[in-house]
This record gives structure tokens, C-alpha cells and sequence, in this order.
């Protein structure tokens, strides 16, 4: 190692901080990030007709580690409608007998109209056999989750080893 003039020391000098802290400070951003993956959700109706009235639809909602279902019958199907929300966002909801369910998360991307047109047109024709719709909002979470983990991780590893000169 060569010696720097006007220093008086020519040695590197690293400096471990402690672990625990280190982690503490970091886990906000994981954790937050982890939660936005795990919440991103895709949702999906798929529909099958037998006859005119009779057959099911099943409403499908699979996030990563958990996933739900509901089974409404096509007599109770009544088709779809778009609500705006807040701040420009808009959202599918399937028209039942007993109410609206929502497909989906409210968004401002994507075109929510062909969807419910696509549901309002299986409950209007019946000659359509089968109806699968979607909503995929897992990029959005998946993305910005991965972001946050990735943040939180670099931190950690960033503040294990300084080195001063």
C-alpha cells in the first residue's frame, strides 16, 4: 500500500456496525414491500352454461399466498356495470340478485368497460357457452413490492460494512 502524502496514516480502517440495528432499520422497507406483493391480488370469473338458466360462475380472487372463491349460480347472475371511484378510479362489479361483487381493484388503468360488456353479454346471450373474465392487478404490487424488498436489503447490506480511509 502506497503511503498518501499529507496523511499521517497509510491503513484502512473498517468499521462493522451492529447487526441488530442494522436489521431493525432495514425490516420497515421488507416488510412493507412483502406486504404489497402479498396483497396484489388476480381476479378472475369464469362462467359455464349447461342450459338457459342453469350452470355456475365461480369468482376467483388468488393473491400469493392465499386464495378465495365464490360460486354464484346463473340464475342469481345479472351482469356486470363499471362504479367510478375516487380519484379516477373505476371498478368492475358483478350485478347479483343479492348485490354487487366487486372484481377486482379499483384502478385507473385498464379497460373495465370490456369486461363488463363481456359479462353483460353472456347473461343477455345464451347461445355463449362459457365466460372467462380477468383482472390482474399483481404487476402493480409486484413491482413496487419488489422495489421496496430490494431497498430494505441494499440498505442492510450497505450499512454492515463501512469502510473508511
Amino acid at each position: 500500500m502506497k503511503k498518501i502524502e499529507g496523511t499521517p496514516y497509510s491503513e484502512l480502517k473498517i468499521q462493522a456496525s451492529n447487526i441488530w440495528l442494522d436489521l431493525l432499520s432495514s425490516l420497515p422497507l421488507i416488510i412493507v414491500g412483502l406486504f404489497m406483493v402479498h396483497i396484489s391480488p388476480n381476479t378472475t370469473l369464469i362462467c359455464q352454461r349447461i342450459e338457459t338458466k342453469q350452470g355456475n360462475c365461480k369468482l376467483t380472487e388468488s393473491k400469493l399466498w392465499v386464495s378465495s372463491s365464490q360460486e354464484i349460480s346463473l340464475d342469481d347472475l345479472q351482469g356486470g356495470k363499471v362504479i367510478q371511484k375516487s380519484k379516477g378510479s373505476s371498478q368492475v362489479v358483478v350485478l347479483t340478485k343479492t348485490g354487487g361483487i366487486p372484481l377486482g381493484n379499483a384502478t385507473r388503468w385498464g379497460d373495465k368497460n370490456s369486461i363488463a360488456n363481456q359479462i353483460n353479454s353472456f347473461v343477455k346471450n345464451t347461445d355463449i357457452k362459457s365466460l372467462k373474465v380477468s383482472q390482474d392487478d399483481r404487476w402493480f404490487g409486484w413491482i413496487f413490492g419488489g422495489i421496496f424488498v430490494l431497498s430494505g436489503v441494499l440498505k442492510y447490506v450497505h450499512k454492515r460494512k463501512k469502510i473508511y480511509l
